[in-house]
């Protein structure tokens, strides 16, 4: 007969060990899907957005710009539905301004954010290229300044705030501070670290590249300088994010004591735990999963951590643990019985293992 289940002891006592001595984009249509925030709208993802069927647009969007041209300049002069006329309208301006004929794009794009407002941000921002391109700087300018305004967080703007701070960097600034995951931001705080890894503002730069940049990074080293240099500084969420790449890149050792010191939540406590198990510091892990089963005693990832922490226990107190698991989680009870029969084998307890 099975030992009667010791429902939820205190995990230190069950391993022995004192907590003293651990030392511890945007919508493009309005009635269809949504692009990319992180990336400028572009004629060629629009068939990925809407169906096609009924869209003689959407159907042009496959083609070359010279294939497709005279087909939407038809649609933009004779089609009696409005919403394809804007389609095509601004697509025709898109390709124009491709082909540096900006001038030609703006009788396109004239008062088209008025009727086509879920694409208001990038008919700005194309406006502003083509009056530029058109030798109107001054009013590609104030174009620009209008949808700063009015639409301040908005991707497109990031395309705006990049090219302007090409020449102005507090344009950039504001980039980062508005629209700090847009891959715009995180090439210039990427330019900006590498110009000058020391300049005062590099803890935000770094926060940028972490969470959004770690392609254009060496990771590792990055991490763990950030870890080293910032630690003082660094809030909850950012060792997070910290904890979150390192366990990306199977840093697992190194993302236990960043998950450690993250928000609580029982995925942060899983990995903070397991983090330090399989970086073999036993201690801080017992800790780990102790805090974790008290913490969120119903989650799903301590039911899971309890399987792992039974691991690292001699077979006494592991049989403890896996009598918990049994208890309180039957989506684990089959996995931790088997390993019970395993444990009660190495205690020369055939008959209970059987």
């Amino acid at each position: 007969m099975l030992k009667q289940v010791k429902r939820h002891l205190p995990l230190l006592a069950i391993a022995g060990v004192s907590a003293m001595s651990l030392g511890i984009g945007a919508a493009l249509f309005n009635t269809v899907g949504n692009i990319d925030l992180g990336q400028e709208a572009d004629p060629a993802q629009l068939s990925n957005l809407e169906p096609v069927d009924g869209s003689a647009v959407l159907q042009q969007v496959s083609q070359p710009p010279e294939t497709r041209a005279a087909t939407l300049v038809n649609i933009a002069e004779t089609s009696r539905d409005n919403r394809e006329r804007d389609r095509a309208r601004y697509l025709l301006a898109v390709d124009l301004i491709a082909q540096d004929r900006g001038g030609g794009a703006l009788p396109l794009l004239e008062n088209l954010e008025d009727s086509y407002t879920p694409l208001a941000p990038f008919i700005l921002y194309k406006r502003g290229q083509a009056q530029r391109a058109a030798g109107q700087p001054d009013a590609g300018l104030e174009t620009w300044r209008q949808a700063i305004a009015t639409y301040p967080a908005h991707p497109a703007i990031a395309e705006i705030l990049y090219d302007l701070g090409q020449q102005e960097a507090q344009y950039h600034d504001q980039l980062l501070e508005q629209i700090p995951a847009h891959p715009r931001s995180v090439e210039v705080a990427y330019a900006r670290l590498e110009e000058n890894p020391q300049r005062a503002d590099a803890l935000s730069l770094w926060r940028i590249l972490i969470r959004h940049g770690r392609h254009l990074i060496d990771t590792e080293a990055g991490l763990d300088r950030v870890s080293k240099d910032y630690a003082s500084q660094l809030t909850p969420d950012d060792w997070e994010a910290i904890g979150f790449a390192y366990w990306d890149m199977q840093e697992y050792g190194k993302a236990g004591p960043a998950y450690a010191q993250a928000p609580d939540s029982p995925l942060n406590g899983y990995r903070a735990a397991r983090g330090y198990q399989l970086g073999k510091k036993r201690d801080q892990a017992i800790a780990a999963y102790y805090k974790l089963d008290q913490q969120f005693p119903e989650a799903l990832e301590t039911g899971e951590g309890l399987l792992k922490f039974y691991w690292i226990l001699p077979d006494e107190a592991a049989i403890d643990v896996l009598d918990q698991v049994i208890a309180r989680f039957p989506i684990w009870a089959a996995e931790a019985m088997a390993e019970r029969a395993q444990r009660l084998e190495n205690l020369n307890s055939p008959t209970s293992a059987a």
